[in-house]
């Protein structure tokens, strides 16, 4: 049977401890900004108070005057203040009304905003802002959306990041560049923290479509085989965690594997899953030998239930076997699903305000043969025909299968 209040337990872990996220400050541009607005105050020849009170005559009565960019560059390098934020996004809508109607887009601000609206601590403001139709071609980049979901994330706003999702799946955008592999992972994430029946049926509804498009992080298979195990779903949890080319070779799938084979009533191959950790082999793929502790504790208690003497010697010897080896890490798997993405140039499919001028001209193109060749690559470990079936039957039995 499935062990429901201690799996609750070690999926809640965190709650008693300090917050961590999905994505670190560097893979959101965040650090390079926040450099790049201290230098740029550095060397501001005016004073604050005059730039700000200079920024205010742009909205006199009857002024319509163009919003210069390198205003707006100075304007969110120095905006602290509520009446600031304020001032900013006033400039952003004259700004975007501007450049279409000229039909020049000289610099892309989104991501910049979003930016200054992450590091302000704005998620109210900056769901306001990406989910304005009028702003629609302001924030036309992936990453608009990446630190917008992020900040909704810190937030615990996990509904709004669902919103923002379907935004972006009814932009411009999904057409160039089709379920990011960031917003994968932080829309699946939310649907994991709902940890609702709803949550979990939009969530392998996007995950099929997934599949059958882009290639799908571990992290974001992880968190949908996570939250199948919380609504006591196994079946698809496993099936899900099957998608992935070996998931016996990661800490994180490898405990969430033995998690469904054990409430499946397999726990024979849990335990053949954990001997293959003590029977290593120097020319294994895998990356490590880890298994976590809350995961054997829950494995523990099933061998207990069982009359298979056989299974408790084989059980008991291993976890001996592990503990000998230091091979039990104390990270609960709910850590493990939560701890930082370090997202890759290629993965990214960045903007140029992540390298150097965080305000740096649009360059937004791609190399679509690069893309091809990484598509083709980490769809290689399965055939289309299976991902196709498999996509057709997560989005037609949803989170209701027996």
């Amino acid at each position: 049977m499935f062990s429901k209040n201690i799996f609750k337990l070690f999926f809640n872990l965190r709650r008693f401890r300090q917050e961590r996220f999905l994505f670190t400050d560097k893979s959101l541009g965040l650090t390079d900004f926040d450099i790049f607005r201290n230098a740029r105050r550095r060397k501001l020849n005016i004073s604050q108070e005059q730039f700000w009170n200079r920024m205010q005559h742009y909205f006199l009565p009857n002024n319509t005057l163009f919003i210069y960019t390198e205003d707006l560059k100075n304007a969110v390098c120095l905006a602290e203040t509520e009446e600031q934020i304020h001032i900013v996004t006033k400039m952003c809508y004259r700004y975007n009304d501007q450049s279409q109607r000229m039909k020049i887009f000289i610099y892309q601000f989104g991501s910049v905003i979003m930016r200054m609206l992450h590091c302000a601590k704005k998620p109210d403001l900056a769901y306001d802002l990406i989910s304005d139709p009028a702003l629609s071609n302001f924030f036309n980049h992936p990453m608009c959306f990446t630190v917008c979901m992020d900040l909704l994330y810190k937030e615990e706003r996990y509904q709004a990041i669902i919103d923002v999702w379907k935004i972006y799946e009814n932009s411009d955008c999904m057409i160039k560049n089709p379920y990011p592999r960031s917003l994968q992972i932080l829309t699946t994430a939310a649907c994991y923290k709902m940890a609702t029946e709803e949550a979990c049926e939009f969530g392998l509804q996007f995950l099929g479509n997934c599949i059958t498009k882009v290639p799908v992080p571990g992290k974001a298979l992880a968190m949908m085989s996570a939250l199948c195990l919380k609504i006591e779903n196994p079946n698809m949890s496993y099936e899900i965690l099957m998608l992935m080319k070996k998931p016996e070779d990661n800490v994180l799938s490898r405990g969430l594997l033995c998690y469904a084979l054990k409430n499946l009533n397999r726990l024979h191959e849990a335990i053949q899953l954990l001997e293959q950790l003590i029977v290593t082999d120097l020319s294994s793929p895998a990356t490590d030998f880890k298994i976590s502790a809350c995961v054997l504790e829950d494995l523990s208690k099933a061998v207990g239930e069982m009359a298979d003497t056989n299974i408790i010697k084989r059980f008991k010897r291993v976890h001996s076997q592990l503990k000998q080896s230091n091979n039990i890490i104390t990270t609960s798997i709910d850590d493990l699903l939560c701890a930082p993405v370090h997202m890759q140039p290629s993965s990214q499919q960045e903007d140029t305000s992540l390298q150097g001028d965080p305000l740096n001209s649009n360059n937004t193109s791609q190399n679509a043969s690069t893309q091809s060749a990484i598509l083709h690559k980490n769809r290689s470990y399965t055939s289309d025909k299976i991902v196709e079936l498999l996509a057709k039957r997560i989005r037609s039995e949803g989170p209701y299968e027996n």
